[in-house]
């Protein structure tokens, strides 16, 4: 059967979902919906008719069908002349959902969707449990079923875990996720159990990752085991998924075997995007694992440049304050790099900036303001402008005044400005050298101390 065009059947769909036991009257229908509306009726019967020619052992089914599309067409036709309508029954909207065929069960589920009643449900998830179905006609009403929100059909979902498809079991398992139920914790993990069960074994791995997201997405820390177990898959995008989940859960336990994980991966490679390091990196750093910060400085040094990028964000995360002394190292590096035209890349100084000011400590002006002085402009220099203020304190007022004049990027000069215009700091305009001068009436203040961090995990006195 020739594939058709989806918008007359959502047209058709619109009009009958009024027509429906129970629906609401048809707003009038335009002359050109109706036209469309007759065309796909007409094409309808066409292939119809063709494919009872083909298939006689599947005539009565089809005979049905013609039958329901008939009285659709009649609605139609009322519609256009403003007639009084009996209704859609659903007596045909059931032929249109045993039809066996993909569309005219997408165009019945549609109606059903609209103007749900509990019989018509129980239908539509009969449809799409049938195994005697072919497919096509099965995920007419699958595709359909999962986007009702209804809790009697969760149900319904629950036994689509058990479907011979790995894609039905993947959507399934995404519904029941979405409902954030307790109860349906343990068909999710004997789902998940269960999906060797598959022949393919990227249809293991697909129906894997559909269950893991589901189980990340339902929130119960009960699911942790799993979720750690399927970080040791051979499939990368297994492992991914299963590390947003445990990121999803919050569950600090899994920090030490999300750094295992990490470290036991191969080297991220310049030329490709290291999207299993990245996700791990990502997880560790939600969860705030402490123990991680060393290893996340040893990847500040890693050959690819969106690695950085992603170690630089996580890192205050994972080490507070103290990630300054590391983020500061590493922008040195990087600036270096840029400017030597080796391996650097803008985009990372811009991340390393942006993660410096969220350590809002002092230690990391002095970086700052050495690339400022050496001519970095752009985006990065727009950006250190921004994180100035969450760095600088009275007490480096010297500092600022030195790297004043020799700052030529204007909006981070006049960020340097601003901050030294103000209250508390010890700076005074020089008009005759217009630039700034200790002010010799306000004394010096003392260094404040610096926020504490989080340092977690992590042997006194050791530094990042």
């Amino acid at each position: 059967m020739r594939k058709r065009n989806g918008l007359p059947l959502l047209v058709l769909a619109g009009l009958l979902a009024g027509c429906g036991d129970g629906g609401k009257p048809p707003e009038a229908a335009s002359a050109r919906e109706l036209e469309q509306a007759r065309a796909e009726i007409a094409a309808l019967k066409e292939q119809l008719a063709a494919v009872q020619a083909q298939n006689a052992g599947t005539g009565e089914k089809l005979e049905r069908a013609a039958v329901a599309l008939k009285q659709l067409g009649e609605q139609v036709d009322g519609l256009a002349g403003g007639g009084k309508q009996e209704g859609l029954t659903d007596t045909a909207l059931y032929e249109l959902l045993n039809s066996g065929d993909g569309e005219l069960v997408r165009a019945a589920a549609a109606v059903i969707r609209r103007y749900p009643t509990p019989p018509r449900l129980r239908a539509l998830a009969q449809t799409a449990r049938d195994l005697k179905q072919p497919f096509n006609a099965r995920w007419g009403a699958i595709e359909y079923l999962l986007t009702i929100e209804d809790p009697a059909l969760q149900e319904a979902c629950v036994a689509l875990l058990d479907d011979p498809q790995s894609s039905v079991v993947s959507r399934a398992a995404a519904v029941l996720g979405r409902t954030q139920a307790p109860r349906h914790l343990p068909p999710l993990l004997k789902a998940l159990k269960e999906s060797v069960r598959f022949e393919d074994q990227n249809k293991v791995w697909e129906a894997q990752r559909g269950l893991l997201a589901a189980l990340g997405a339902l929130g119960d820390k009960q699911a942790a085991p799993a979720l750690l177990e399927a970080l040791k898959s051979e499939n990368d995008d297994v492992v991914r998924t299963a590390a947003q989940a445990l990121r999803q859960l919050k569950e600090p336990s899994a920090g030490a075997a999300l750094l295992e994980a990490l470290k036991e991966l191969p080297p991220p490679d310049t030329r490709e995007h290291p999207r299993v390091h990245i996700d791990l990196v990502q997880a560790l750093g939600g969860l705030q694992a402490h123990t991680a910060g060393p290893y996340f400085v040893e990847l500040l040094r890693a050959p690819n440049a969106a690695l950085r990028a992603q170690v630089a964000q996580q890192l205050p995360l994972v080490c507070g304050p103290d990630a300054a002394s590391a983020l500061s190292d590493a922008l040195r590096g990087e600036w270096a790099a840029v400017r030597g035209g080796a391996q650097g890349d803008t985009a990372v100084l811009e991340q390393l900036i942006r993660a410096l000011g969220a350590t809002r400590s002092p230690r990391g002006l002095p970086a700052l303001l050495e690339l400022l002085a050496q001519g970095l402009n752009g985006k990065p220099a727009e950006e250190a402008a921004l994180v100035l203020p969450s760095l600088a304190t009275p007490a480096q007022t010297a500092a600022l005044v030195e790297a004043y004049p020799r700052v030529s990027f204007a909006p981070a000069q006049a960020a340097l400005a601003k901050l030294l215009g103000s209250a508390g700091y010890p700076a005074a305009w020089d008009e005759a050298g217009k630039k700034f001068v200790l002010d010799p009436k306000k004394a010096l203040p003392a260094a404040a101390p610096e926020p504490a961090g989080k340092t977690e995990g992590r042997k006194t006195g050791e530094t990042f």
